[in-house]
């Protein structure tokens, strides 16, 4: 697996099907047809569920550092993002649902209510 699989199906365009893809890894699960949509729509609403100023800063960290080399600069850019968000209101209601011992509520500390 891994690189060596990733240059195979890159260099020969070699097509894999659901199954394959899930056991080489290039795929995190296979669902029925009937089953693909009720999935999709759950695992959207378990991302949505997150704060998004964090998402936003996840997505953008693993583009930065896909290709980085140097542990030092990505540790800076996540201690960065780390400090960001500690200044948000989504941090500001974690900490709170925590204490109050209840669920976070993001889409209320986004809005500002």
């Amino acid at each position: 697996t891994g690189f060596g699989v990733g240059n195979e199906l890159m260099l020969t365009g070699k097509t894999v099907d659901a199954n394959e893809a899930l056991a080489i890894g290039i795929a995190d699960r296979v669902v029925p047809p009937a089953e693909l949509l009720g999935e999709a729509q759950k695992l959207a609403r378990s991302m949505g569920e997150n704060p998004q100023s964090a998402l936003r800063m996840i997505k953008q960290l693993i583009t930065e550092n896909m290709g980085e080399t140097d542990l030092t600069a990505v540790q800076k850019r996540e201690g960065e993002a780390l400090a960001q968000c500690y200044k948000s209101p989504e941090h500001h209601e974690a900490i709170n649902a925590f204490l109050e011992k209840r669920a976070p509520d993001f889409r209320g500390a986004r809005s500002g209510s």
